[in-house]
């Protein structure tokens, strides 16, 4: 019998796939316990309308994240920090003041999760880190410099 998962069903599937299962196993599990319900056709051209637009969306973000990815790649970003005498920065370059600056620059919409340090940016000077989006990223220069004293 062909039964669309509700659920999510250990050792069975995730919800919205299709499996075929024993007839005893859907009528008597499945279907009471409202983990499953049964594949008529109607159901099946949602299925497949679904899998269809959600493909056509993953690819659309797909060529945003590449688009993107190519705007920033290679570009620098300065800061300017407070710092002693020796280069040591009072206060480090987070993250959020990385995407914020990014989202200004480029007009873009990066999250922290996308921003990958090598390390503390606490010191004067320039940085390599990577703007990452699904499998793909990209490279950029962090320059940190001292504040004018004015």
């Amino acid at each position: 019998m062909q039964v669309i998962l509700l659920k999510e069903v250990k050792s069975l599937g995730q919800k919205g796939e299709v499996k075929n299962v024993a007839d005893g196993y859907a009528r008597n599990f499945l279907l009471p316990q409202k983990l499953a319900g049964l594949v008529t056709k109607n159901i099946e051209e949602q299925i497949i309308k679904g899998r269809r637009s959600s493909q056509i969306k993953q690819e659309k973000e797909e060529q945003k994240s590449h688009e993107f990815l190519d705007k920033i790649k290679n570009k620098k970003l300065t800061f300017q920090a407070k710092a002693n005498k020796e280069g040591k920065l009072f206060a480090s370059i987070t993250r959020d003041q990385i995407v914020k600056k990014i989202n200004e620059s480029y007009q873009l919409d990066v999250t922290e999760k996308n921003i990958e340090l090598p390390q503390t940016l606490k010191q004067l000077g320039e940085y390599k880190i990577n703007v990452k989006l699904k499998d793909k990223e990209a490279e950029i220069s962090i320059i940190i410099k001292a504040e004018e004293h004015g």
